[in-house]
Order: C-alpha cells, then structure tokens, then sequence
C-alpha cells in the first residue's frame, strides 16, 4: 500500500509540479491550500492515475467522498489493484 501512496506522490510532483516536501498525508483534501486542485487538475489526476496503474475507476469511487483526499483515493487505488490480483 505504500507503494502506491509513494507512486501517486510521484505523480503530483512530476505531473502539477507539487514540490516535493509538500506536507501530504493521507487527510489532505486534494481542494486542500497544500494541493490547491481545482475539478480540470482532478480529471487530469484521474487520468494519469489509470493509465500508470492500468485500472478504471467506476462512477461509485466518484461518489465516494473519500475519493477526494489523499489517503482515500490511494485505498480506492488499492482496491482495484486488489480485484486484478496484482500488485500496483
């Protein structure tokens, strides 16, 4: 699981240039001032999170409100990665 955590960090820092000793727990709102999303940089996470990951997220993840911070969406990640039986 911390994997994944360190590959979705990965992905903020190379991809929405977050510097890299921002603070970013598993808490943090993605609409949070630390991460300062806004729904356009959201879509674009969503996107490169599938295509790195190799998965698809459901409109149910959406809806789940956990979707929106860090250590939510990284457990929803994980579970997909667990229903392919692979490790991400």
């Amino acid at each position: 699981m911390s994997n994944i955590r360190e590959k979705v960090k990965d992905i903020l820092i190379k991809d929405f240039d977050i510097n890299e000793n921002t603070e970013i727990d598993d808490a943090v709102s993605f609409f949070s001032r630390n991460l300062a999303f806004d729904a356009k940089k959201l879509v674009y996470l969503v996107f490169c999170v599938e295509r790195d990951f190799g998965i698809r997220f459901s409109d149910k993840d959406f809806d789940d409100n956990s979707f929106y911070n860090f250590g939510g969406f990284c457990d929803i990640i994980s579970d997909h990665c667990d229903r392919r039986a692979e490790i991400c």
